[in-house]
């Protein structure tokens, strides 16, 4: 069950960087203005944050699978360089009126990488709690 469920996040994590990926090739592609505007800048901020929290996760399920295929401890992977790392900026969230002129697949990418950035502290936080019990 366990390694059903982190296969499957990883295959998710692994889709959505993908999305992410295209995505910033499309923005990259459009038209240059001549200046680059606070709404460029917000948009390429909330690109590195989706990407962020999409490696954090990806390194924590990385993690897990070497646990269940013996390559590792789960004490090792205890350690606090194998925790879920950078929660001061995936967690962050901007202010709604700072999002709204994102385009919408980023938007999306944003709702969806915190849900799933989520889902793993979730899980760190109970196989933490199971392993010190």
């Amino acid at each position: 069950m366990a390694r059903l469920l982190l296969d499957r996040t990883f295959d998710e994590i692994l889709d959505l960087l993908v999305e992410a990926r295209d995505c910033a090739t499309a923005m990259r592609r459009r038209p240059v203005a001549r200046r680059i505007g606070v709404a460029e800048i917000r948009a390429s901020s909330e690109a590195l944050r989706v990407t962020s929290r999409l490696t954090h996760a990806m390194a924590w399920v990385m993690v897990q699978k070497a646990v269940h295929a013996g390559e590792i401890t789960p004490e090792e992977a205890s350690a606090e360089e194998h925790r879920l790392g950078g929660q001061s900026v995936c967690l962050t969230e901007a202010e709604a009126e700072m999002l709204a002129d994102l385009p919408p697949r980023l938007d999306s990418l944003l709702t969806r990488s915190l849900a799933i950035y989520r889902r793993i502290e979730r899980l760190d936080r109970l196989r933490e709690a199971h392993l010190s019990s």
